[in-house]
């Protein structure tokens, strides 16, 4: 999970947040040390600042995210209507949506 992480961080289009939170929660069971010594090397902090309870998700990410997950709904309802399976995954499609938008919208908010 590591290496994965450190390889994205250079390369772009593979992901690098959820393999450093994975490498984290593997070293928090199986070695702390290792997990803190992951927190504390500066390539990696911008990435697993979000581990900690206490942190804030930004407004701009809150927005970003929404409007990411909404253009791949569009883009699905737009492949699905060419196929005529938009009877069918139309709804799921959008009670994804609206529970995506409420999860986002609630998640670790500033007070």
């Amino acid at each position: 999970m590591l290496g994965m992480g450190t390889i994205g961080i250079f390369l772009p289009g593979i992901p690098t947040t959820i393999f450093l939170i994975l490498a984290s929660a593997c070293f928090a069971k199986s070695c702390p040390p290792m997990e803190r010594w992951l927190r504390e090397q500066a390539i990696f902090r911008p990435y697993v600042r979000y581990l900690d309870r206490d942190a804030v998700m930004p407004r701009r990410a809150r927005v970003l995210s929404m409007g990411m997950m909404w253009t791949a709904i569009l883009i699905s309802g737009v492949v699905f209507w060419k196929r005529d399976m938009i009877a069918y995954a139309g709804p799921l499609l959008l009670l994804a949506g609206v529970i995506g938008t409420v999860a986002i919208s609630r998640f670790r908010r500033g007070r």
